[in-house]
């Protein structure tokens, strides 16, 4: 390996590879000797020239840094810039700054530039200093990024910066005996579909040639796959590009070395560290396929891949650009049914319904996470469903059931949602629960019935009792029973619809003379409430009954003295 000074830095390579980076025999055009470019000065004369040469294009300079004394706004930015939420630009540069280990810095659109944080701020640099790469801003509006140099361990960091300034170092790379957990981060971070950031290391590993990581937003740092664990490093050498998460959920990369043929690979990765080589560069005579890719790929809209070659293509032996299609195979979700209807169901009373999850993909899909949405109390998980709801995996074409209750604590609609975390593109999915609380409300009319006198060996006439049903659900009548001496017919059938009513019809027939007080009782689940009763109260008297004489009346005169 061969060490080059560029602008004071260290760039790593390897004995006859190419040059990364040229350094400037002197100035051409005014650009400073410090300067990191990746081209001549022929190319940087054609970038100046663009404006006069164009004239239908408009060249503005926003910015020319180390307009300050001594650089301490910086200088030499090696990466991009991105746009972040708030319509400003933000970047770093490598050099420069209040202690002349690089910034990472705000501009306005119109080109005022804010220095947000001067690396090496701390003796020793433990905040890092060297920065090749850009950042990237965080779900939560944070910024992310990585330094070459510095840290703890002077071997690079991961750090993240707020929209103000304040920078908080994440990891210090080599912390681990032998660097096997990384060393000089050149490629910045890439923000998974999970939260966590994905990047790679050019150094260090278990071989110490190189990793692919993963860390949390909060310093969580994993290694995902060390390279050249194979001899002769199959599975590629040295890392530089920044990854990319695909359609497929899966992160693709390159490898600057290594491969089947020395010239560098292109990879994919799953989140759970499965490297699979899809492409070893120099596989072609005289490598007319390109050999070295510094940087990542990029995946077009046709789902293929594309990215460069620093090197070689034969003829001009001057770098590529090339596509890479692959035969992917990822995992997808089906849901079935979704949305998830419960319909309506009374208050108060529960419905479980089974929620089918399908890997429709063509890869093992590695399911993390199930839950339903906070503020949904009404539905929720429970058991009798077949997945293992700790954690599942599902092969292609493989399904299992999640159980979900509905249990409507009052009247109306609710609405839910159930999400699903894994490795499927697209992650995390949702399926809509949906559900709506009815109730039944009871009346019974009149309240009270007389039948006033009835003879002992009569029965009175029915009087009619009005049960009806002014709620939203189903009225279910448990029983309609009445006191001694008191009966009744109904055309209730168990049950009544809401919206309508049924008749009762109560009798009375006395078994013995005098006042008899009863009641009409009907049991059902009126507003919710299991065996709920409406009652009407029942009276009449018995009386003894007039004998009717079938002949006629004889008077008899009285006896004769």
């Amino acid at each position: 390996m061969v060490l080059l000074e560029r602008g004071g830095a260290r760039r790593r390579l390897r004995d006859g590879g190419p040059a990364a980076v040229l350094p400037l025999p002197g100035e051409c055009l005014g650009v400073p000797r410090s300067l990191r470019v990746l081209a001549t000065c022929a190319a940087f004369g054609l970038i100046v020239a663009a404006s006069p040469l164009a004239k239908a294009q408009t060249f503005t300079t926003l910015y020319r840094f180390c307009s300050q004394s001594d650089c301490s706004d910086g200088e030499a930015p090696d990466a991009g810039l991105i746009q972040a939420s708030d319509g400003n630009f933000y970047g770093t540069t490598s050099e420069g700054g209040a202690s002349h280990g690089g910034t990472a810095f705000k501009m306005t659109p119109s080109g005022t530039l804010t220095t947000l944080y001067s690396f090496c701020a701390q003796s020793g640099c433990p905040d890092g200093w060297d920065i090749w790469a850009g950042v990237v801003q965080g779900s939560d509006g944070n910024f992310y990024g990585t330094t070459l140099e510095g840290g703890a361990n002077n071997e690079g960091t991961v750090y993240k910066i707020t929209p103000s300034g304040a920078l908080t170092t994440l990891y210090s790379f080599c912390a681990q005996s032998e660097c096997t957990d990384g060393l000089h981060p050149e490629a910045g971070l890439l923000q998974g579909s999970d939260g966590n950031f994905y990047g790679t290391t050019d150094g260090g590993g278990a071989s110490n040639e190189g990793t692919v990581f993963k860390i949390t937003p909060s310093g969580a740092r994993t290694t995902l796959y060390s390279f050249c664990g194979q001899s002769g490093c199959p599975d590629g050498d040295g890392p530089a590009g920044v990854l990319i998460q695909a359609s497929d959920g899966n992160f693709y990369g390159t490898t600057y070395y290594g491969g089947a043929n020395g010239g560098g690979t292109a990879f994919k990765l799953t989140a759970a560290g499965a490297l699979t080589t899809l492409y070893s560069f120099c596989a072609q005579l005289s490598c007319s396929d390109g050999e070295y890719p510094y940087a990542g790929l990029v995946q077009g809209s046709d789902g293929n891949f594309y990215g460069t070659n620093l090197g070689s293509g034969f003829e001009n032996n001057q770098g590529t650009v090339f596509k890479l299609v692959v035969a992917t195979t990822a995992p997808a979700v089906t849901f079935s049914p979704n949305p998830l209807a419960f319909g309506s169901i009374t208050e108060n009373s529960s419905s479980t319904l089974d929620l089918t999850i399908t890997n429709s993909g063509t890869a093992s899909l590695d399911i993390s996470n199930f839950s339903i949405s906070a503020g949904s109390p009404t539905f929720a998980m429970v058991s009798g469903g077949t997945c293992n709801l700790n954690g599942q995996t599902l092969t292609a074409g493989v399904s299992c059931t999640v159980a979900i209750n509905f249990l409507p604590n009052t009247t109306g609609p609710f609405n839910g949602t159930f999400t699903l975390t894994d490795n499927a593109g697209g992650s995390p999915q949702s399926v809509s629960l949906t559900g709506t609380g009815i109730v039944a409300i009871a009346a019974a009319f009149p309240s009270s019935l007389d039948f006033g006198n009835v003879s002992t060996q009569n029965t009175s006439a029915p009087q009619a009792v009005t049960l009806s049903n002014t709620g939203t659900a189903a009225l279910n009548i448990s029983s309609i029973a009445t006191s001694a001496n008191f009966g009744q017919t109904n055309n209730c059938n168990g049950s009544v619809a809401a919206g309508t009513s049924c008749t009762i019809n109560v009798t009375f027939a006395p078994t013995a003379t005098g006042l008899f007080n009863g009641m009409l009782t009907i049991t059902d689940n009126s507003n919710g409430v299991v065996d709920s009763t409406q009652t009407v109260s029942l009276s009449g008297s018995g009386i003894v009954p007039v004998v009717n004489w079938p002949g006629p009346i004889v008077v008899l005169p009285p006896p004769s003295v």
